[in-house]
């Protein structure tokens, strides 16, 4: 029986990298519409709302899927993660409500309502 340990460890890694690089996607462009300000009278609403241009077509949004950046960086606005990292490093929930995890396996108890 062949081990999958090697195929296993560089599709975490791949999977890493597409998520580090639509968060760097992501903050770049929220960053570029925070610095544009803008004036309110322009039908800009009351300046609690970002508007955020993308360069291409995304492709698919499937968060199980989707490969190029922009669609990596829309998820993040469409998809909750089952837990959030708090400030202070400490994991949150998010979609679970609960969860228990060994170095083996992890077990995740879904919020009522998340679809």
């Amino acid at each position: 029986m062949a081990s999958t340990a090697g195929t296993e460890t560089s599709s975490r890694t791949a999977r890493r990298t597409r998520t580090a690089a639509a968060v760097v996607t992501v903050l770049g462009l929220v960053g570029t519409a925070a610095a544009c300000g803008g004036d309110t009278s322009a039908g800009g609403g009351d300046g609690s709302t970002v508007v955020v241009a993308v360069a291409g077509d995304p492709g698919s949004l499937s968060p199980t899927t989707a490969l190029v950046s922009t669609a990596l960086a829309m998820n993040s606005f469409a998809y909750d993660t089952l837990v959030h990292i708090d400030a202070d490093g400490s994991l949150v929930p998010g979609v679970a409500e609960k969860w228990s995890a060994t170095t083996t396996s992890a077990k995740f108890t879904i919020r009522s309502g998340v679809t």
